[in-house]
């Protein structure tokens, strides 16, 4: 089967590059089958209504179908700044862009910035983002549903003081649920919409937290917790069911004397759901990786420690629950790409460390294909942008290197079995 990849890219003077590789499972070679790069060098772009200075990509989902979505920021070289939003066809086709500023488009006293875009299983396109009074710097939320249909036909939520975390969706009851940080103290929240975007606040005094939908119609939240008297953090982990009752909780502590904190959570094609974060004690850092069942327990936790400092960047869980995980490790003193897999019953079928001899090296995004095969995109150090496919055994099949002589940012990779 052809196995398909796309990614965004930033780039200085392209303003952003949308890239389609082709390689078949066992090669050792990858192709491209075609690049989209949204040029704007003089001001007179493909995006041309307004003459950009500016467009920098943010994030991006690649549907079942192949069609790709990305969406962004853009700035004008009359100091206006808007949100992108771009649908591009599997053979590289833009079919539409639509712009954001604001439901009266009060872009002259406002700032929009996106923040992340998501798809349901209809191909709607939902963007959330944070627009900003110039004067004031009074910051508020909002949410764009593009209709797959008519993608004029957008529907929007306005949130005054509320900043966008995450964006998830279930595909079974149509819930859409976003989590904010309000902009005037430390609380966080649940907001919940209908697919109209009707809705609003759900749930408010939590801490911060991350949350995914199993699509069967049941929410999972990892959330940092601070027991009163205790001087750590842990995390708790609740199950609710489409009414949002708990159906189960757990609260994990590694050792009683380390901070524990969450940072994406994930369900597999099973029931199962895995939470990914990070577990420190005095000075040491680790990747931490908990599997818990369909009932709540804790099948099993896992901690990645190769170096006395870990920061974990991205996690991706495929149907049969194999993990995948991705981030940088210190190593004599320079910070390299570290990329690991565990299979359903914990075992590490992939350990690998990547260090291109600079002192920086930063991979930010990890996928899988329906062979097993990893592909991890990021940079080493200041310059260019990779992206490195590695076997079912952990051997590295190929490295593609992208960019300029410039700083040059990879932001995203998704696959899809087009």
């Amino acid at each position: 089967m052809r196995k398909s990849l796309k990614l965004i890219f930033l780039l200085p003077c392209v303003l952003f590059m949308l890239i389609m590789l082709n390689g078949m499972h066992g090669m050792t070679q990858v192709s491209r089958e075609w690049v989209i790069e949204e040029t704007n060098p003089d001001g007179i772009s493909i995006f041309d209504d307004i003459g950009w200075s500016a467009l920098y990509p943010v994030d991006m989902a690649v549907g079942p179908d192949g069609y790709t979505y990305v969406t962004g920021n853009t700035s004008s070289y009359w100091g206006r700044k808007y949100v992108f939003t771009a649908k591009y066809s599997p053979t590289g086709l833009r079919m539409w862009v639509r712009y954001y500023s604001g439901v009266l488009y009060d872009f002259e006293t406002h700032s929009f910035e996106a923040t992340a875009i998501t798809l349901d299983a209809g191909g709607n396109a939902f963007v959330t983002g944070i627009a900003t009074i110039n004067e004031t710097q009074v910051k508020s939320l909002f949410v764009v549903k593009y209709p797959s249909t008519d993608p004029n036909n957008r529907k929007i939520y306005s949130g005054a003081g509320l900043l966008p975390i995450e964006i998830a969706i279930d595909n079974v009851t149509g819930s859409i649920y976003v989590s904010v940080k309000k902009s005037t103290s430390s609380e966080y929240q649940l907001l919940k919409f209908d697919e109209e975007l009707s809705g609003g606040f759900f749930r408010g005094g939590l801490n911060r937290f991350v949350m995914c939908s199993d699509n069967s119609g049941n929410l999972f939240i990892s959330e940092l917790e601070k027991e009163i008297g205790e001087p750590n953090f842990n995390i708790r982990t609740t199950k609710y069911n489409s009414n949002f009752v708990p159906q189960w909780d757990h609260l994990y502590d590694r050792n009683g004397n380390g901070n524990d904190e969450p940072f994406q959570i994930s369900p597999d094609g099973l029931g199962n759901v895995f939470v990914a974060g990070i577990s420190s004690i005095e000075s040491n850092q680790d990747f931490l990786l908990l599997k818990y069942n369909t009932v709540g327990e804790l099948e099993w936790s896992r901690f990645h420690d190769i170096s006395p400092l870990e920061n974990l960047t991205a996690m991706a869980i495929d149907l049969a629950g194999n993990a995948y995980l991705t981030g940088q490790v210190l190593i004599n003193s320079n910070w390299d790409w570290s990329i690991v897999k565990y299979n359903s019953v914990g075992e590490k079928v992939i350990e690998s460390v990547l260090d291109s001899g600079e002192p920086l090296d930063n991979p930010t995004d990890i996928a899988f294909d329906a062979s097993g095969n990893t592909y991890v995109t990021g940079n080493f150090g200041s310059r260019n942008f990779h992206l490195v496919k590695f076997n079912d055994a952990g051997s590295i099949v190929w490295i593609e290197t992208y960019g300029s002589a410039n700083f040059d940012l990879a932001k995203r990779v998704g696959t899809d079995d087009a």
